[in-house]
């Protein structure tokens, strides 16, 4: 009996999503991180989840995963990942509520007519939205949420003084606990939850996109990473992309200004002829030939001179006529 893994045309591709510091390919340096699929076990429902509707054929849609751990293999082409939960698209807010933005490079990419968040660009990852997905109540639900785990996560300050062991010792009054303090979010969560829609709308992709920092400026030292997302546009500096017909177009210059760029060569390099004139007409010189039937120096007469292209001789064995290039023309000495 031979048992294989079954192989199911709608089945889920998972894409592990990295940043500096994780999964870091083997042999590689920096720059943009390669993609590292995700290797989830076959044998559980999650490592088989398949994107099938009734109302089929529609186009693929996107699904976000959380996982308790992740295992990167030597390769760096894929990693094994463990306690997968899949999420639709809809149910991104919920990544936000703790989210470093800087950590991930988090940006909002709103739409240039409507100014709606659109899509979002989480590292080198953009992830379009479905409509409504993040609006102005959404991300104040949010950042509400982002508060309320900050203030659980900030060690409360002990306004008590310590039993010191030294006599001049007057203890460590106002050092910080070192237990942290488990308020109740549920409230905070089950508002969020109320705002996210239970079924994802279709994703209209946006025409025109202009991409801001999801990350605000510092309101406090502690817990940097859970400071509130920015709710307006931070314009970020970026090299503006171009259209198929500006590429080509581009394209088209260069290879007209340097034709043998076009095919992957260097452009031949044309010797002026100002330099390589060394010879006048009527002056006799010897071509050497490295290869061929005719290998040998040979026997010419200048007969012109080519503006551009270069020296036009005749042969006085048989008094064929050409024409050598000036990057030939260091194979022909005077005679």
């Amino acid at each position: 009996m031979e048992l294989i893994r079954p192989i199911q045309p709608f089945m889920l591709n998972w894409e592990v999503l990295q940043h500096s510091g994780q999964l870091e390919d083997a042999g590689k340096g920096g720059g943009k991180p390669g993609k590292v699929k995700a290797m989830t076990d076959w044998r559980n429902p999650i490592g088989m989840a398949c994107d099938v509707r009734p109302d089929t054929p529609k186009p693929a849609r996107e699904h976000l995963g959380v996982c308790a751990s992740v295992q990167g293999l030597e390769s760096g082409a894929s990693a094994f990942v463990a306690g997968t939960t899949v999420l639709g698209v809809n149910h991104l807010p919920l990544l936000l509520a703790s989210m470093d933005p800087r950590k991930w490079n988090l940006q909002w990419g709103f739409d240039v007519k409507t100014s709606q968040v659109t899509a979002v660009r989480i590292m080198n990852c953009e992830i379009n939205l479905p409509p409504e997905t993040i609006t102005e109540d959404v991300l104040w639900k949010v950042n509400q949420f982002r508060a309320k785990l900050q203030e659980a996560l900030t060690p409360a300050a002990e306004d008590r003084p310590r039993k010191g062991k030294g006599k001049g010792d007057k203890g460590d009054r106002g050092m910080p606990n070192r237990f942290v303090n488990v308020v109740d979010v549920s409230e905070e969560m089950n508002e969020l939850l109320e705002e996210i829609w239970d079924e994802p709308y279709p994703v209209v992709r946006s025409k025109a996109l202009r991409w801001g920092n999801a990350a605000a400026d510092f309101e406090a030292d502690r817990l940097v990473s859970l400071q509130p997302l920015a709710d307006d546009l931070i314009p970020v500096t970026e090299q503006a992309r171009m259209t198929k017909a500006q590429k080509k177009a581009e394209n088209k210059a260069k290879a007209k200004t340097k034709p043998g760029e076009a095919k992957g060569r260097p452009a031949p390099k044309v010797q002026d002829s100002s330099e390589a004139c060394i010879l006048g007409v009527g002056d006799q010189a010897f071509y050497k030939v490295a290869h061929g039937d005719f290998k040998g120096n040979l026997a010419v007469t200048v007969m012109g001179i080519e503006e551009g292209i270069g020296y036009k001789v005749r042969h006085d064995k048989d008094g064929f006529v050409e024409v050598i290039k000036w990057k030939h023309a260091r194979n022909l000495k005077a005679a």
